[in-house]
C-alpha cells in the first residue's frame, strides 16, 4: 500500500504565508478590560475614551449602554491598535472592540496626548 504523502511539512510553509491576525481595524465599539482578570474596568474604560484621539471618544455608561467608547460619525471609528495604548496608559490592560468595520493602519490612533492630558470639556 502506497503511503500517503504528509502535509504537515505544507501547511507549516502556507502558515507563513498567513498576516497575523492582531492586524489593526476600526471599531464601532470599544472597552479596556484587566490582562489579569479579564474583567472590564469602568474607569480606566472612561480615562482611555477621555484620552483616545485627543478626547473624540464619547463614553456611554447609560442602563442599556456597555459602559464603552465610541467615536461617531465621519470621525472614522476606534482603531484597536491605538485603543489599546490607550487602555495600557492606565495599567496593565487591554483593548476589546467590537462592530468592526474596516482596516486600519497600524499607526491609526496611536497620536495620544502626552501623560497626564485630560480634555478641559466636551464641545
Amino acid at each position: 500500500m502506497p503511503r500517503p504523502l504528509s502535509l504537515l511539512p505544507l501547511l507549516s510553509w502556507l502558515l507563513h504565508l498567513t498576516p497575523p491576525t492582531t492586524a489593526c481595524a476600526f471599531y464601532e465599539n470599544c472597552k479596556c478590560h484587566g490582562d489579569v482578570s479579564g474583567v472590564q474596568n469602568d474607569t480606566v474604560t472612561k480615562n482611555a475614551c477621555a484620552i483616545y484621539e485627543w478626547g473624540k471618544g464619547d463614553y456611554h455608561d447609560g442602563p442599556k449602554d456597555h459602559h464603552d467608547c465610541i467615536i461617531a460619525g465621519a470621525d472614522g471609528g476606534i482603531a484597536n491598535c491605538g485603543w489599546n495604548l490607550a487602555c495600557q496608559r492606565f495599567g496593565a490592560f487591554h483593548q476589546v472592540c467590537w462592530n468592526h468595520y474596516g482596516h486600519a493602519s497600524k499607526n491609526d490612533g496611536k497620536d495620544l496626548p502626552p501623560e497626564g492630558w485630560l480634555p478641559s470639556s466636551k464641545e
